[in-house]
């Protein structure tokens, strides 16, 4: 097993740049958007006013195991250490699930952390290694959550290229405590969830009524190359990642699920995205304004109009997008009620260890009456996830 388990690890290294070295590096930086229009650095919000909330979940936050990147050879192991480079600590931060963690979310004020594998593209891979490898990811954030297991919960990590394989996975992990999501990336190998293929999965979200949270990855290298390449390496890499195109990529699948009728094939399907919706609620007049007709026409057959199913059927949380402008328009355009606390640490450049803070700190600024404070810290989260 153990050496099954080698081979798997050093298949991912030759198979796969999981992150992508040089360009993890780049396009880290600056996904904290704190500072993007707002308060240089800091929470763009007001005041903090009212009282702190009850409890708090991040609903987004990332985690590798230390076989995935520590040691030399290892499958992440030069892209995490590029990315230490341009995030002095990271690498310490992200293979932490005890102690150290723990601490951090106690000096933040934040109860609970929902836990999920970091962008990877585990999903290039041959579907027996990448099983393999989730597999062991999921045994060990298992172990953690066992060790604190009011404070640590989980989204299975699957091997969705191959939906058997990801469905025994999913199947497996929700019997296990602690355990309350899916996590999808933003594509899969160049498939998404709405294609026949993937069928097996929804199928078995639904039946679990276990939410699917779509987080970015790197884009194809085809849709790289001809929509992101300007030249310039760095500027190429910020580009297609933390910049725009994990962002505009993650809401493309989205809306495949609605504009396919996905959500009518499965209409207690619930998913869940980060970074304020990924740009969709500024986007959703727009959806609306261009399909109301040929949907009530019938010319794309759909049960409900595309708004519809992007407020019954998706919730958005903060994901380090710490500015208030967007936040106010999520809140607006969705509801509070599909508005989900988290930091994602801690992939928060600027803030690193500090993630969970800034985004308590934004929380607390932002103007929310002390029920809504609550509804977006803790309670919609718990509704959703079944915490």
């Amino acid at each position: 097993m153990e050496e099954e388990k080698n081979l798997s690890r050093r298949g991912f290294l030759a198979g796969s740049a999981v992150l992508g070295a040089g360009a993890l590096a780049a396009g880290l930086v600056g996904c904290n958007t704190a500072g993007s229009g707002g308060a240089p650095g800091g929470a763009s919000g007001g005041s903090s006013t009212g009282a702190a909330p009850a409890r708090v979940i991040g609903v987004e936050e990332h985690y590798y195991p230390e076989f995935f990147y520590k040691e030399p050879g290892s499958p992440g192991f030069e892209t995490m250490q590029a990315a230490n480079r341009a995030m002095p600590g990271i690498t310490e931060l992200i293979g932490d699930l005890g102690d150290g963690r723990i601490a951090r979310m106690d000096a933040a004020g934040v109860d609970v952390q929902v836990l999920s594998l970091g962008g990877s593209s585990i999903d290039d891979l041959p579907v027996a290694q990448a099983t393999s490898i989730v597999r062991e990811c999921n045994d060990v954030l298992a172990d953690a959550i066992s060790k604190n297991p009011t404070r640590l919960k989980g989204f299975v990590a699957i091997p969705a290229a191959g939906p058997d394989a990801a469905v025994a996975e999913i199947e497996r992990c929700m019997k296990l405590d602690g355990f309350v999501g899916i996590s999808v990336l933003s594509h899969i190998s160049g498939g998404f969830l709405d294609q026949e293929k993937f069928t097996p999965i929804l199928e078995t979200a639904e039946k679990l009524e276990t939410p699917i949270y779509i987080h970015p990855t790197y884009s194809i290298p085809a849709v790289k190359d001809i929509y992101y390449n300007v030249g310039n390496p760095v500027a190429t890499a910020q580009f297609s990642q933390a910049s725009w195109g994990w962002h505009i990529e993650t809401a493309i699948h989205v809306l495949r699920l609605a504009f396919s009728g996905t959500f009518d094939r499965f209409p207690k399907l619930q998913i869940a995205v980060g970074h304020l919706g990924e740009g969709l609620p500024f986007f959703l007049n727009r959806l609306g304004t261009t399909t109301y007709a040929m949907v009530e026409a019938g010319t794309i057959p759909l049960q409900r109009k595309i708004p519809e199913y992007l407020r019954e059927n998706v919730s958005y949380s903060i994901g380090a997008f710490n500015w208030k402008p967007p936040f106010d328009l999520l809140v607006e355009i969705m509801g509070v009620d599909r508005v989900l606390f988290s930091s994602d640490y801690p992939f928060s450049p600027g803030t690193g260890s500090d993630a969970m803070k800034v985004a308590m700190d934004f929380l607390m600024a932002a103007g929310l009456s002390d029920e809504d404070r609550n509804k977006v810290a803790y309670l919609n989260t718990e509704k959703l996830f079944k915490l």
